[in-house]
């Protein structure tokens, strides 16, 4: 599509924003628009670009920013993504109404609008654009603290799960592995419902549109949310017209995003533990090699198997990466090595490192490795 300019959704001013056309790494035109909204916590900004990284569907990105003050859009732009950014805050129904503005004049069939503290997994995409084949209004599930005043939205409450199972889908370590157990699921169970119908209320972490079944709700002409609920009261105020229009609050069973929700210092411990930086913890071990005189060690880069463990991964991306490595570090570096669920003996390897995915490491083995199960 081309850039084009954007009249603002508040009837305070008549300011205009320039835009350049979303990030698309596809050939093809793509027929959604996912909006990104962010305001400060870049932390979770960056653990959700990582997520975006690794996505297969053909779609378009741009992000719009309420005045963030800790680098969050300086970050964005040095990613070469589309961003549109306010020298003052609006609040996040002013973003949500740019992005569905924006939506109406192009050409995009389907919406998708998020927050920026979630994180994505492969195929989450992929199942929401089918539901909006279908429905004109969809949402997702996600973990029960994510969802907030909506339990029914949360996949603890619509699958009856274990206490090891509801600590597995609370670690966001593992959300790529829910995502691929729920497709799983629902391909093996071609008679389990996999929509269902949430009752007068959801979760603003992500939702979709199609047009032009959605056009019928708008609050007014062009603008879908009350501008006057700035931050707070948007999901309950549409709710009221997609019920007089006969628009189901349709759930997709079939997709997880995992949602830190008001993020707040009590989740820096997932943070931490999420926010490795492959390239940056491995330039220090190799450091740390050179030191100890290891000038260029054999290492062998693994994905797990996502059945067997929560180490979830592409091996082929995972793959090219490792290959990456190689002469910025100087490594000899081996395939990585997968069979029948199991880890095999490798020889003349110095390290083994075990990938969660393409950017994150779950752990390095010094010693040789003999078998891991």
């Amino acid at each position: 599509m081309q850039g084009i300019r954007l009249r603002s959704t508040t009837n305070k001013e008549d300011t205009f924003h320039e835009l350049i056309k979303p990030i698309n790494h596809f050939n093809k035109s793509a027929s959604t628009l996912l909006v990104i909204t962010t305001n400060n916590h870049l932390d979770v900004t960056k653990q959700c670009m990582r997520s975006l990284s690794v996505l297969e569907d053909n779609l378009d990105i741009l992000f719009i920013d309420d005045a963030s003050t800790d680098k969050t859009v300086e970050y964005i732009k040095s990613h070469k993504y589309s961003i549109i950014s306010n020298d003052r805050p609006h609040g996040l129904t002013y973003s949500w109404n740019l992005g569905y503005q924006l939506w109406k004049k192009s050409d995009y069939t389907n919406l998708l609008i998020a927050n920026n503290d979630i994180l994505i997994p492969k195929g989450a995409i992929t199942e929401l654009n089918k539901f909006l084949m279908k429905y004109p209004f969809v949402t997702c599930m996600s973990r029960l603290k994510g969802v907030g005043h909506c339990p029914e939205q949360s996949i603890e409450y619509r699958f009856n799960l274990t206490k090891d199972e509801i600590d597995f889908v609370n670690d966001p370590i593992n959300y790529q592995l829910v995502q691929d157990n729920l497709q799983i699921l629902f391909r093996d169970n071609t008679q389990a419902n996999v929509h269902y119908h949430v009752h007068n209320r959801f979760n603003g972490l992500i939702f979709g549109f199609r047009k032009p079944g959605i056009y019928k709700a708008e609050y007014s002409k062009g603008i879908l949310f009350d501008p006057q609920n700035t931050v707070v009261g948007q999901e309950d105020e549409v709710i009221v017209r997609l019920n007089h229009n006969s628009i189901p609050l349709t759930l997709c069973r079939s997709a997880f995003i995992y949602h830190w929700k008001s993020v707040t210092i009590g989740q820096s411990y997932y943070l931490a533990r999420n926010n490795y930086d492959a390239r940056e913890e491995l330039s220090r071990y190799h450091h740390n090699l050179n030191n100890n005189h290891l000038q260029k060690p054999t290492i062998a880069f693994a994905v797990s198997n996502p059945k067997r463990n929560p180490l979830s991964g592409d091996l082929f991306t995972a793959k090219e990466f490792a290959y990456s490595l190689e002469r910025m570090l100087n490594w000899n570096i081996v395939y990585l090595y997968r069979r029948k669920n199991e880890w095999y003996n490798l020889t003349d390897v110095d390290i083994l490192i075990v990938m969660l995915d393409t950017y994150n490491i779950s752990k390095i083995y010094d010693n040789k490795p003999t078998l891991i199960t």
